[in-house]
Formats: C-alpha cells, structure tokens, sequence
C-alpha cells in the first residue's frame, strides 16, 4: 500500500513540478516536509545537500530516497517512475508527432510556468531558512555561498563551496548542537553499506562493460549513460554532454535537438527526461505514425541516462546513514545545508528571477500567485493553472 501511495504523489508532482530541478525541490518540500510530513526540514536539507555534491540529478535523486526512505526500494522505483513518467509520455508523443507543436502558445505557456518556479523557489528558500538558518555561523555561509553562486556560474566552484561551507562549519567548532535543528535527527534515510557495495560495482560494471551493453541491450546506451554520470547540479547541465554524444555524432540533427530541449522546458517533471525525446528521434521510423523500435529507444534512454546517478546515490546514502549521528559530520551537513539556503536563493534571483519576471504584467502575476501560496495555501495544481493561463491571455 506504500508503494501505492508514493507512486500516487510523486505521479501527481511529476504532473504538476514545472520549472526545473531547483524548482522540484521546492515542490518537494511543500509536499514530504509540509503537507505529508514524512520528512523534517533538516532531513530533507539533508538530501538536497547530499544531491548537490554527487552527480546526477539533485531533484529525481532527492525523490528517489524520499521514495526509498517510505517503501524501500520499490518505493523509490515507484517515486522515480511516477515523478518521470509524465513527461516521458509527454516527449514521446512530440517526438513523434512534431506538428503538434505550435511555437507561440509554447513560448506564452513557458513563461507562465517560468513565474511558477519562481514562486515555488521562493517559498521554499523563506521556509529552509527559518529552520536552518539559526546561528550566525549558518548565517554567514549561507550568504557567502549565495554570493559565490551570483559571481559564478561554473558548478564545479558552486560545488566546491558547498563542500567549503562543511569543512569551514566543522573547523569553526561552535557548539551548534544545541541550536541546529539537524542535531535532533538521524538520516532519514538508513541504507545497508552492502547495498552501497553493490550500486558501487554495477556502476563501474556498466563503465567497463558499455560496449557489450551497446551491441546487447540498446545501441545508445553508452552515450546517455556518460552524459548522465557526468552532470553536477541539475538537469540543464546535461544539455551539453547530450549535444556531445548524440549531436556532434550525427544520430540527431541540431535544430531538432533544440527544439526537443525547448519542449523539455514546459514539460512537468525532471529535465533528464528529455532523453526520451532523443532516445525516440534517433531510433524512430519517420515512415511511420508511430515506431515501437522509437519508443524501446526512448525508455532505454531514459534508463540510460538516470541510472549512474541513482547508483551514485545509493553509494553516497550508504556511507552517510553510518556517519550522520557523529558530531563532526552533523557540523558538516550543517555547513552544506546552509551553504544550499545560499545556493538557491542566489538561484532564485539568477536565472529564476531574471528569467521570469521579464515585465509589470510578470510581476502582478507572481505576487497574485505568492499570495495565494503563502498566504491561502492553495494548492500548486491551481497555481501552476493560473500562471499558465494568465500568461497565455495577457502576454
């Protein structure tokens, strides 16, 4: 029944999270940490900054142990293919039939959805602030990171000065154990080293083995599984090592591939999924109304393309569940977890913010949507309904 019911609310998030993966995060606290309460908000800042210092997806990756922490393994199996489906269905079918597209009403839809993100983002920055953000050590590396992340947009730096908030938290040595919310929760998530043992042997398996997976089980694999295990921080990052493999190789030409990344960007749901419309346009029949050779690409893909960074996960979640109720590593993730506060709320202002809130009738339309989010608690289906239409009538 567990398994049911994370399927069921991550089928809905995945339906219904528009604006990217720092975005996702913010649904996701609104959910687990608000509504469901499955999660406090240490321990869901406790993911978000174990997401944002491995590879992969930080948003499907946060779901995927939101889903294992309730129902195990089946649980985040459940939780990552209902967060991914829709828009995998979704792709596919503009994939497969690109007439369906009209450019203009997908331009004024974006930009409603583009306001959604920014008020989501900005709910959840105000809400993990107020609970992490409780000592003036946190304080100060919150805005340090944010600032970091304003001055550069190179995500290894962004990485490096999440890790630098943990060690600097841990050398300072200010007994925050009394104040930092993390000191009163274990991981919320509890995974047997074994486990990490063997998702750290399937992923060098698979490195070493690509080219029999290649001629035995999908042609491509290869190529989505590198471009997966090599992001750091979200899925837009993605974007230039998919171009890489799948591009500068001939198997999509470069217009379609864009205009595939442009639908990804007002689908629901997480970025990677726009492997499926990659994974179908390079294996699909164009004689054809609809390949069934296109749609196995397209599920292989997205297979392909999310695995490393679960894997990853599962390594990282093996080691920190043993490591978290000592002192030194509670100062670290307290560090890390401020450090993320700072990262998305630079992130909110650049390029959520700048790109959103381009003119008056963005802001009227965002502050009317803040008000009934913060304010009314309606829920986000009705939010993402009114940012859409409005943006559609007025813009």
């Amino acid at each position: 029944m567990q398994i049911l019911e994370v399927f069921w609310i991550f089928l809905k998030l995945g339906c219904t999270s528009f604006g990217g993966p720092i975005a996702h995060l913010g649904y996701f606290r609104e959910s687990f940490v608000v509504k469901y309460k499955w999660l406090s908000d240490a321990e869901y800042a406790n993911l978000v900054s174990i997401s944002q210092i491995i590879p992969g997806p930080a948003s499907s990756q946060v779901g995927f142990a939101i889903g294992f922490n309730r129902a195990g393994f089946l649980g985040a199996i459940a939780a990552f293919i209902g967060f991914t489906l829709p828009s995998v269905l979704l792709l596919i079918i503009f994939a497969s039939q690109s007439s369906l597209v009209d450019t203009q009403t997908l331009l004024k839809i974006v930009n409603g959805l583009a306001i959604v993100a920014f008020v989501v983002v900005f709910q959840a920055v105000i809400g993990m602030g107020k609970q992490i953000l409780n000592t003036n050590m946190s304080w100060v590396l919150a805005v340090s990171v944010g600032c970091i992340t304003l001055l550069s947009q190179n995500i290894y730096i962004q990485l490096f000065s999440i890790l630098g908030a943990a060690i600097i938290s841990v050398l300072s040595g200010e007994n925050i154990e009394q104040k930092a919310n993390l000191t009163e929760q274990s991981n919320s998530v509890n995974l047997n080293r074994f486990w990490g043992v063997c998702s750290a042997s399937l992923f060098i398996s698979i490195g070493f083995l690509q080219p029999f997976i290649d001629s035995l089980i999908y042609s491509h694999a290869s190529a989505f599984f590198v471009s997966g295990a090599m992001v750091f921080g979200g899925g837009h990052v993605v974007l230039p090592f998919l171009e890489a493999t799948i591009v500068n190789t001939g198997l999509v030409d470069k217009s379609e591939f864009f205009t595939g990344y442009g639908l990804t960007q007002a689908m629901p749901g997480p970025m990677f999924s726009f492997a499926a419309y990659l994974g179908y346009s390079v294996d699909a029949n164009d004689s054809v109304f609809f390949s069934y050779q296109g749609l196995f690409s397209a599920l292989m893909a997205t297979l392909f393309v999310f695995l490393p960074g679960f894997l990853v996960l599962l390594v990282a979640l093996s080691i920190t569940s043993s490591l978290l109720n000592k002192h030194i590593m509670v100062r670290a993730f307290n560090g890390a977890n401020a450090a993320v506060v700072g990262l998305l709320a630079a992130t909110l202002y650049h390029p959520i913010f700048n790109h959103a809130i381009t003119n008056n009738t963005n802001v009227v339309i965002a502050a009317l949507a803040l008000v009934g989010l913060l304010k009314f608690r309606l829920p986000v289906l009705s939010v993402v309904l009114f940012c859409a239409v409005t943006s559609f009538v007025f813009i």
